[in-house]
């Protein structure tokens, strides 16, 4: 037991101290991210796993990703659901 916590702990140091960075099989960098929350738009990013939007801020340059769009100059608007359809 105390051999498997002392594992967990080197992972969680290692992750931490490598900058290991999370997957997405899709991040749209560097648009503008309209939350619908009525507070204005500000530049951000967005990691999305399978079909869930997993991440929405500023993601580090070492994230990796299946797909990378490059919003740039572009309005993202994560999260909106059709409530009429």
């Amino acid at each position: 037991m105390a051999t498997t916590r002392l594992r967990l702990l080197l992972l969680f140091v290692l992750d931490v101290s490598c900058g290991f960075a999370q997957q997405y099989d899709i991040l749209i960098r560097n648009g503008k991210v309209v939350d619908g929350s009525g507070n204005p738009w500000t530049y951000g990013d967005i990691g999305v796993i399978a079909d869930r939007i997993a991440f929405v801020g500023h993601a580090s340059p070492n994230v990796n990703a299946k797909r990378t769009i490059d919003a740039k100059g572009l309005v993202v608007a994560p999260g909106f659901i059709d409530m009429l359809g």
